[in-house]
């Protein structure tokens, strides 16, 4: 028994680390600062904490281990009152332990966790997997695969028959809806934005807000929040992601400061392979990346070259300004005093710090000016 009750908390403290680690890189938010801010204007202001942190508005748990938590009110006065419910299914009130802990028992079921105290009501998101990594179950995994063919060469009917495949597979028992809904609203993102429709950001943001309490035990859900942040100039969450090798390599290019000043890398240093599907333009940006990295300035140039060839005109304000970035690394690698003036210039006003400061430091720079 004490051995049992040893390995469970060791496997609540792996899922509480892991959970924290992974929250910390894809949130971006400082939950305690939150907390005590809504806590000084609200006493009647209620939150639920596991060990791993504050809740988010949506959570996620595997069905194997216990799902326990603990309420914590801005009022030491405050009476707290907690529920579940469950999808399609009553909502059954929760009463807290001698240890002032509750707890979510079986069926557990997707649903709305619920806190209220006076006329304040907090409700979270719940949603449960069967197993980590549910990407890996075959039928799923092989459809994903099917999706992986950088560059993508969407035409609407083969994008139809991906999608209703897509939806099948994510639709088999242990799928989260949420963790499905996320997984096709980005390949819908993908798809709008090779054919130009300005509502892609949409979707893959709201792909990013579903699948990213999915992190702590999905790969899969990793990848995509990760892709989501490269795409807002977020790369230094990205950047510590050494599990996504590529994606990682690129978001350190784009955030390390004077890159210029690197020499070439060995070819067999620099990661080979997209991860996840990308967009066309992200594709041949990668390359360009790699090869710039390794030294081979002509291949840099055909691979920008195909990326503007595959750009939109103002639908990727961001991914223009990575475009612009690595174009001046290379007049500048190349000597183009010229073009090195007018590309750094077009980044001095970025609304990202690391392409604004790298673009003004290298326009000041004895390089530039000489």
């Amino acid at each position: 028994m004490a051995l049992a009750k040893y390995a469970e908390d060791i496997e609540d403290r792996s899922t509480d680390d892991n959970f924290e680690r992974l929250n910390s890189l894809f949130s971006g938010r400082d939950f305690d600062k939150e907390w005590r801010q809504l806590a000084c204007v609200n006493s009647a202001a209620v939150v639920a904490r596991c060990s791993g942190g504050y809740f988010e508005d949506s959570m996620v748990f595997l069905r194997p281990g216990r799902t326990r938590f603990t309420v914590e009110c801005a009022s030491t006065a405050g009476r707290v009152v907690v529920s579940f419910a469950r999808v399609g299914g009553a909502t059954e009130p929760l009463s807290p332990d001698v240890n002032g802990s509750f707890e979510i028992t079986t069926p557990k079921a997707d649903g709305l966790l619920t806190l209220r105290c006076g006329n304040y009501a907090k409700t979270y998101r719940i949603s449960f997997l069967n197993k980590s990594k549910p990407e890996a179950l075959p039928d799923v995994k092989t459809a994903l695969a099917a999706l992986v063919h950088n560059p993508a060469r969407w035409t609407k009917a083969g994008f139809e028959s991906l999608r209703g495949e897509l939806a099948t597979v994510l639709s088999l028992p242990g799928i989260s809806p949420d963790f499905a809904a996320g997984v096709k609203e980005f390949y819908l993102g993908l798809f709008h934005e090779s054919i130009g429709e300005a509502n892609y950001r949409k979707r893959i943001e709201a792909a990013f807000n579903l699948l990213r309490p999915f992190c702590a035990y999905s790969d899969y859900a990793q990848l995509i929040c990760a892709y989501y942040l490269y795409r807002v100039n977020c790369f230094d969450q990205v950047a510590a992601l050494d599990q996504i090798p590529l994606l990682a390599v690129v978001a350190k290019f784009f955030s390390r400061p004077h890159v210029v000043d690197v020499p070439p890398a060995p070819a067999s240093s620099v990661a080979a392979g997209t991860e996840i599907l990308v967009s066309n333009r992200d594709f041949e940006m990668f390359k360009a990346v790699t090869l710039f990295m390794v030294g081979d300035l002509t291949g840099c140039a055909e691979k920008l070259a195909a990326a503007q060839a595959a750009s939109h005109v103002g639908l990727d304000p961001q991914g223009d300004e990575r475009l612009v970035l690595l174009r001046a690394h290379l007049a500048c690698r190349s000597g183009k005093a010229s073009e090195v003036a007018r590309f750094y210039g077009l980044l001095t006003n970025s609304a990202t710090d690391s392409l604004r400061a790298e673009a003004t430091a290298m326009l000041i720079s004895k390089r530039i000016t000489e």
